[in-house]
């Protein structure tokens, strides 16, 4: 997915944070989510993706 997709994506959908199932099963995951700053998890995916 390009940046541009994930923008127009979580746009629709009223922003990342109603995009992530919160009840999820991996707690671990989650966390990371929530307590790492969103400008740079989102740098590290968009950079990450092909």
């Amino acid at each position: 997915m390009s940046k541009g997709e994930f923008n127009s994506v979580a746009q629709v959908n009223g922003g990342i944070e109603n995009m992530i199932n919160w009840d999820g099963k991996d707690k671990d995951t989650l966390a990371l989510i929530k307590y790492i700053p969103f400008r740079y998890t989102f740098r590290s995916a968009s950079s990450n993706a092909s």
